[in-house]
């Protein structure tokens, strides 16, 4: 039976850019029909939109894509959510590699994937504490295609706001497991992680554009100091940005790492306000090294001051006990791989990373809506662009901490 395709064009929105055949990419439309046959399709309808640059990506078009119509079954419906690269023409790929990122991610989603959820099934862990992956669809080389959890309910939190307590709790419990299934796995399929998981270096080059890249953050961020607090601390934060490279060579203890562990790479779903489930997304930064960078980082780039002081202990608490439990289903002691002692030290010695982190990430993430930074397409050197006025109150609270807690 011959399938029939019947490609529509439409926007909702006026956020949303309406997609022409002609921009279209092929390759993304060759896909498309690859899932639609493999599917079984005999008739289909197919609806695009593309999705505005907000912030919270720069390296790639996204697009929700829609497949409807007749199998041999029935009526089906398929709902996509596709990044498809942009290389752009600036001097971004000389800081990374876009396309090793895109290969880096497609094996979290595919061989990964399927080793958590063997080690999973074997141990018993229950369906639902389990950690979770999104499904994700076979494609060409520069897209990622995966089901748009957003259809099943799912959605994102701001990518400024502070999040909840219950949200902060959830999303640390299911780093632990993250991390307690890296160990897991280097027990029960060492072949699998001495191959696989120890040669995930960090996918940056630690060379000129990237200390290009820092000095243009830094001085966004240092005009962004009241006078006297910039003076009282520049020199310290300069001098730690130096060392950034450090925190990713030989560390002391080294898991399976997510590397972009934010609140914009995770979705959640919610009853009456509750928090019911949460999926990580986004692994394109995945690497072999010091797990607790992916906590501290999550704490930075979603929490504030105040809830800091509230909540990081205990937050930092429930990330050890969590760790703890899940790996009893695997019948490991956490005392072998992590003692508390030696937690707490690496914790301390690590901390200055989240300072280090949002003088990176903070900018980006408080990018003014309508000055969103085209970081495919300039040079490192030259970048600049507005903030969020929230940035100035944002990145005072991670300074006031860390002179508080005796970095700088």
């Amino acid at each position: 039976m011959q399938v029939e395709e019947v490609c529509q064009y439409n926007v909702q929105n006026n956020k949303l850019h309406s997609v022409e055949k002609d921009d279209y990419p092929a390759d993304l439309k060759d896909d498309i029909k690859i899932i639609a046959k493999s599917e079984g399709f005999v008739k289909y309808n197919v609806k695009v939109k593309k999705l505005p640059v907000d912030g919270g990506n720069y390296m790639a078009e996204l697009y929700e894509i829609d497949i409807s119509g007749i199998t041999t079954e029935g009526e089906k419906e398929i709902n996509i959510f596709a990044k498809q690269i942009n290389l752009g023409s600036g001097t971004l790929e000389s800081v990374v590699n876009i396309s090793e990122l895109f290969k880096l991610e497609k094996f979290a989603y595919k061989e990964l994937y399927q080793v958590f959820n063997e080690i999973q099934e074997n141990a018993k862990v229950p369906a639902d504490e389990r950690y979770r992956m999104v499904k994700c669809y076979d494609s060409n080389p520069g897209a990622i295609l995966m089901a748009n959890l957003r259809k099943q309910g799912y959605k994102t939190y701001s990518r400024i706001d502070v999040v909840s307590l219950d949200f902060a709790e959830k999303a640390i419990k299911n780093l632990a497991k993250f991390h307690a299934l890296s160990f897991a796995m280097e027990n029960i399929k060492p072949d699998f992680f001495d191959c696989k998981i120890k040669t995930l270096n960090c996918p940056l080059s630690f060379g000129e554009e990237l200390r290009s890249l820092q000095k243009s953050l830094f001085s966004i961020a240092m005009s962004n100091l009241d006078y006297d607090l910039r003076n009282r601390v520049k020199d310290n934060i300069f001098n730690k940005l130096c060392k950034y490279r450090d925190y990713f060579e030989k560390p002391e203890i080294s898991w399976l790492c997510h590397g972009d562990y934010r609140v914009m790479n995770m979705m959640i779903r919610d009853v009456d306000g509750k928090i019911e489930d949460l999926i990580a997304l986004d692994y394109q930064i995945i690497n072999y090294g010091n797990p607790l960078k992916d906590l501290i980082y999550f704490i930075f780039t979603a929490t504030d001051r105040k809830f800091r002081k509230s909540h990081l202990s205990y937050l930092k608490d429930t990330y050890y006990k969590q760790l703890e439990y899940f790996l009893k289903y695997f019948d490991l002691d956490v005392d072998h791989s992590l003692p508390r002692e030696k937690f707490e030290r690496i914790y301390e010695e690590t901390l200055d990373y989240g300072l280090i982190i949002m003088i990176t990430i903070a900018p980006f993430m408080f990018a003014d809506e309508g000055d969103v930074p085209d970081v495919a397409n300039v040079s490192m050197s030259s970048l600049d662009f507005k903030v969020d006025d929230a940035y100035k109150n944002y990145l005072r609270d991670i300074v006031e901490d860390f002179i508080d807690w005796g970095y700088l």
